[in-house]
């Protein structure tokens, strides 16, 4: 879990070994993630960035609503 921060925006990346996928960690640690960087930085847009073709991925970034 990492986040490089600019100016006023940040972007995200993670990488969670498989033996800890399905269990909620990835997504508890991206939430707190984000409102870390909103809070206490005042981040308002925030970037993501995931192998495209890792769905888990894909469905925590919908699930975080990064797009639709």
């Amino acid at each position: 879990l990492q986040a490089t921060v600019y100016a006023d925006w940040a972007e995200v990346a993670w990488v969670m070994a498989p033996d800890f996928w399905g269990q909620g960690l990835g997504t508890e640690a991206a939430q707190w993630l984000l409102e870390h960087l909103r809070g206490a930085n005042g981040i308002g847009e925030v970037w993501a960035t995931v192998d495209p073709a890792n769905v888990r991925s894909l469905a925590l970034l919908r699930r975080l609503v990064f797009f639709m």
